[in-house]
C-alpha cells in the first residue's frame, strides 16, 4: 500500500480538497513551528550572553506562536474529521449505487452482513486515515522540507553538515540493530 492511495483520491473527490486544505494548514504549522524555534533560539543566545532586556517580550511571542500552533492543530484536527464524513458519505452513495446497478440477483447471492459491514465498518475505518495518518503524512513530508530551507537561509555551513549527518541516521541505527541482535 501506497502513503496516499490514488484509488481513494480517485473516488473520493472531496478527499481532494481535504488534501489541499492540509498543505495549507501544515505550511501555516511548519511556519509556526520555525517561527517559535528561531525566538527560542534568539531567547536562548541572548540569556547565555547576558542579554536579559528582551526575554519577556521574546516569552510573550513564544506564548503566542504556541497558541497559534494549538490553534492550527484544532483546524487541521476538524477539517479532517469533516473531510472523513464528507469522504465515508460520497463512498457509501456510490457503492449503494454500484450495488443498486448490479441488480436483485447479484444482492440475492450475497450475504446481508457483507455488505452491511463494508457499508459500515469498512467505510469508517477511513476516519483514522483522514483525521490522523493523511495530517501527520503532510506535515512530515512539509516541516522538514520548510525547516532545512530556514537552515540553509541563516546559515550555509550547518545547512551542509545537517544534510550531511541526517541520512547517516538509519545507517547508525541498522549498526545499532545488528550489534544489540547479536547480544
Amino acid at each position: 500500500m501506497r502513503p496516499l492511495d490514488p484509488r481513494l483520491i480517485a473516488h473520493a473527490k472531496s478527499a481532494r480538497r481535504h488534501l489541499l486544505t492540509a498543505v495549507v494548514i501544515g505550511i501555516a504549522t511548519a511556519m509556526a513551528v520555525i517561527a517559535q524555534a528561531t525566538v527560542l533560539g534568539h531567547v536562548i543566545a541572548d540569556i547565555f550572553a547576558g542579554n536579559t532586556i528582551g526575554v519577556p517580550g521574546a516569552v510573550a511571542w513564544i506564548a503566542v506562536l504556541g497558541g497559534a500552533r494549538a490553534l492550527l492543530a484544532w483546524a487541521a484536527e476538524a477539517t479532517a474529521h469533516r473531510a472523513s464524513a464528507h469522504v465515508k458519505s460520497e463512498l457509501r452513495r456510490a457503492t449503494l449505487a454500484h450495488i443498486g446497478a448490479l441488480g436483485p440477483t447479484w444482492v440475492a447471492m450475497q450475504s446481508t452482513s457483507d455488505v452491511a459491514t463494508t457499508l459500515v465498518r469498512g467505510l469508517d475505518a477511513l476516519d483514522l486515515y483522514f483525521a490522523r495518518y493523511l495530517p501527520s503524512l503532510v506535515l512530515a513530508a512539509v516541516v522538514p522540507v520548510a525547516g532545512g530551507v530556514w537552515i540553509l537561509s541563516q546559515d550555509a555551513l550547518s545547512a551542509v553538515i545537517i544534510a550531511i549527518t541526517v541520512p547517516l541516521v538509519p545507517f547508525f541505527m541498522v549498526l545499532v540493530g545488528r550489534f544489540t541482535a547479536g547480544e
